[in-house]
């Protein structure tokens, strides 16, 4: 417990706006390959793709997280510094600690564990960009370009109060087309 704390914090220290996540991006790229992931890689997006095998393809689990944030906003407002990522009374304060980068250390630690044990199935990290601005786009990418095979099952790291979240309220971008005329002055 107390390494995936450490690299939560870790994760914390680095601010990682939407569209800014590179830094973030790399550091854990590095941790997942020391900790002995089977192939570890960052896609044209930015998105961090980790893979532990085993004796099969499926179960086919994804484990999914977002690297973005939103800004910290009035800095002053803050009690300690939005990066600091401290510790106060067991819990650690800092921008994105909660939505999700204790999620992020936590995932990487399972697939630490999973890597040194042998196991049916395939393990697959997604850690992905801007999911506080186009929340979907690039996890439905890294499936569709990088899996290409219909997960199992995929678990998000949001944040639900220790609840356990079942399905998804999901998600729909509509494109409507409109055609009429000018409404004569008296209509209007």
């Amino acid at each position: 417990m107390k390494d995936v704390i450490h690299y939560a914090r870790r994760f914390v220290q680095i601010p990682s706006l939407s569209g800014e996540e590179k830094e973030l991006a790399f550091g854990i790229r590095e941790v997942l390959n020391e900790f002995g992931l089977d192939k570890v890689y960052i896609d044209e997006l930015g998105d961090v793709i980790g893979f532990v095998k085993g004796r099969s393809l499926h179960p086919l689990v994804v484990l999914e997280g977002h690297m973005d944030h939103v800004s910290p906003g009035n800095v002053e407002l803050w009690k300690c510094q939005p990066y600091s990522a401290e510790v106060i009374n067991g819990n650690i304060f800092g921008r994105g600690a909660v939505d999700m980068k204790a999620s992020l250390a936590a995932m990487t630690f399972a697939a630490k564990e999973a890597s040194s044990k042998e196991h049916e199935g395939t393990l697959i990290l997604c850690f992905v960009v801007h999911e506080e601005t186009v929340e979907g786009t690039a996890v439905r990418h890294i499936i569709e370009k990088e899996i290409r095979e219909a997960p199992d099952l995929v678990v998000l790291g949001e944040p639900t109060n220790l609840d356990l979240g079942v399905g998804h309220r999901g998600r729909a971008v509509i494109n409507v087309e409109l055609s009429g005329r000018t409404a004569p002055r008296e209509y209007a």
